[in-house]
C-alpha cells in the first residue's frame, strides 16, 4: 500500500484534523487515549502509538483533514482500520508522518499532494463502530518518525523506548508545532 513519494512542498503550518472554527485549539478536540498508554488489543500489551481523539463538540458527521501540507504515501483500505499516511518535509529537510486511522471513508489516493484543507475522509458513527464490536468512532492519529517497519510498530511497541523509535507524542507535537 505504500508509494515512494516526495512532497511537492515543505510543511509549515500545522492544524487539527477535523473541522472546527479553530483549528489550532486543543481544547477544540478530546483526548479519549493518550500515547504510551497500554493497550489490550491487537498484541496484548502494545503501548498506544498515537492519540485517540474527536471533536469536542459532539458532531454527527466527523470528517478529517491533514494536520499539514504533504503527499500521501499510505492508504490502508481494511475496515475498521482504514489508514492514510501523509508524508511531511520540514523546513530543515526532515522527513516526518502523519497517520489517521478509523476511517470509515477516504477521499484521497496515494501520490495525492494535500494541504490543510484537503478532505480525508470521515470517521465512524458510534453505531457504525458496533458492527466492528469495537470503539472505532475516534481518530488514532500518530505522528512517525519514520515507517520502515511496514507500520507494524503502531501495534508492536511494548516499551517508551520503542515508542521513541518510531513515534512523536502526538499531543506533545501539536503542542509545539499549532500556531496560536
Amino acid at each position: 500500500f505504500y508509494r515512494f513519494v516526495q512532497p511537492a512542498e515543505t510543511t509549515d503550518e500545522w492544524f487539527l484534523p477535523f473541522d472546527l472554527p479553530d483549528r489550532s485549539d486543543m481544547k477544540s478536540v478530546r483526548v479519549i487515549s493518550g500515547f504510551g498508554t497500554y493497550r489490550s488489543g491487537f498484541v496484548k500489551g502494545h503501548r498506544h502509538s498515537g492519540i485517540d481523539i474527536v471533536p469536542a463538540v459532539d458532531k454527527d458527521s466527523i470528517v478529517v483533514y491533514p494536520a499539514g501540507a504533504g503527499t500521501i504515501c499510505l492508504i490502508r483500505p481494511a475496515a475498521p482500520n482504514k489508514t492514510v499516511i501523509i508524508k511531511h518535509k520540514l523546513n530543515d529537510s526532515t522527513v516526518i508522518y502523519s497517520s489517521y486511522i478509523h476511517l470509515k471513508d477516504i477521499y484521497v489516493r496515494n501520490g495525492q499532494e494535500v494541504n490543510q484543507d484537503t478532505l480525508l475522509g470521515v470517521l465512524y458513527s458510534k453505531a457504525e463502530a458496533r458492527a466492528f464490536d469495537g470503539d472505532y468512532d475516534h481518530l488514532h492519529f500518530e505522528i512517525k518518525k519514520r515507517i520502515d517497519d511496514y507500520c507494524c510498530a503502531s501495534w508492536l511497541c511494548m516499551s517508551p523506548e520503542e515508542l521513541e523509535e518510531y513515534f512523536y507524542n502526538p499531543s506533545d507535537f501539536l503542542k509545539s508545532v499549532l500556531i496560536q
